[in-house]
């Protein structure tokens, strides 16, 4: 070996060792405010500093493996093995990357991934206030308190990624970029929450200073209570209590005030970038003032499909995929029947109505929509 080659070697065996006497606090401290890839390195390959149960001293990527392997992990992911290792992947991207040429905290997160930094700051922030309430000094006490903190967190966020994939993979969010004052945010949201919808929430709980990972959090906690329904649920869903939410109250809200109508139009030309390319072509404006048109045609019983396709410039097969009133199954081995985007959407919007049943009559579609569900008794 050259001397040059052995000097390198050196140097690498005094930095790892030098990084191995690093207490955990401050180890993080370099992470979060140096980018530090060799502390990340050291934090990830040599401190077992994770239990699973009674199983030995683990390193973080052994914990996520356990925690993947217990039998909550399935149920929390809706017992798919496929948003399982999504969440798994999540969870230990979380932890582990750190963007390239990313100005922390303000890059494009809805093309780089997770930020580990953003994690590691909450960690540290707080392991710093219980140190100082708790007035710990002995290294020990401080090196064991960070430990189980950071564990606890790592816990937390392996839960909320199986909660997070298991949702993208219901198609019940979608992301959006959020400017509040001179902060530029990227969230996920319920995909049918309107812009006008999140904007009053977040003007009524969220507070100077907040950072993105806070608020994503309490939007997690506070909104995501909702699910994915067909048509042939809604009369039996009609029959039973809705559970009260923050939601649920937000979209009852909305539809009081600006009717079914225009609540579903709002959230259809939010989600513009999801739906079929001929409708997704129409622009937000249009697609507004289409649906609207279709809820006037269905509550005026006029039935003028004709003139809505020649005014919108669809052809019949685009307009009977979004929004036709008629539609059977064509293939004998399904049982459900492929429902419209539109009433689909419609369906999802209103179980976080408590009153759902009388808005629909008052719209007109409860007939409509339980002929073609076949549930009319």
């Amino acid at each position: 070996m050259s001397t040059n080659m052995l000097q390198a070697s050196e140097r690498i065996t005094k930095s790892q060792a030098n990084y191995a006497k690093i207490p955990l606090t401050a180890l993080v401290e370099r992470i979060v405010q140096e980018e530090d890839r060799d502390a990340l390195n050291e934090l990830h390959e040599n401190r077992n500093l994770f239990r699973f149960k009674d199983s030995k001293p683990l390193l973080m990527i052994d914990f996520l493996v356990k925690l993947k392997q217990q039998p909550a992990s399935r149920k929390w992911c809706n017992n798919s093995q496929m948003v399982l290792e999504k969440a798994f992947d999540l969870a230990l991207a979380k932890f582990l990357n750190i963007p390239q040429n990313n100005n922390f905290p303000g890059g494009k997160a809805e093309t780089i991934g997770p930020d580990c930094r953003y994690y590691y700051k909450a960690f540290s922030n707080h392991a710093s206030s219980v140190i100082e309430s708790k007035k710990l000094i002995d290294e020990l006490d401080i090196e064991f308190m960070a430990a189980k903190m950071l564990q606890n967190l790592v816990f937390r966020h392996f839960y909320l990624s199986c909660l997070e994939c298991r949702r993208r993979e219901q198609k019940l969010i979608r992301r959006i970029i959020y400017k509040s004052n001179d902060q530029i945010l990227y969230l996920w949201i319920p995909s049918q929450m309107t812009s006008k919808m999140f904007k009053k929430w977040f003007n009524q709980n969220i507070t100077n200073g907040c950072g993105q990972q806070d608020i994503q959090e309490l939007i997690d906690s506070s909104l995501f209570s909702g699910k994915t329904i067909t048509l042939q649920s809604l009369d039996s869903i009609a029959k039973q209590d809705t559970e009260a939410s923050v939601f649920s109250t937000l979209i009852k809200e909305q539809i009081t005030t600006d009717g079914l109508a225009r609540t579903i139009a709002d959230e259809k030309a939010d989600n513009i970038d999801y739906l079929r390319p001929a409708i997704k072509s129409l622009g937000k404006a249009v697609l507004k003032e289409l649906i609207l048109r279709i809820f006037t045609s269905l509550a005026e019983s006029t039935n003028d499909y004709q003139s809505i396709l020649s005014d919108f410039g669809l052809s019949k097969a685009t307009f009977s995929r979004f929004a036709g009133t008629r539609w059977t199954n064509n293939n004998s081995s399904q049982k459900q029947p492929s429902i419209p985007d539109l009433w689909k959407n419609t369906a999802q919007i209103l179980t976080h109505h408590p009153d759902f049943t009388e808005a629909v009559k008052e719209a007109g579609l409860w007939k409509n929509v339980c002929l073609a569900a076949g549930n009319i008794n």
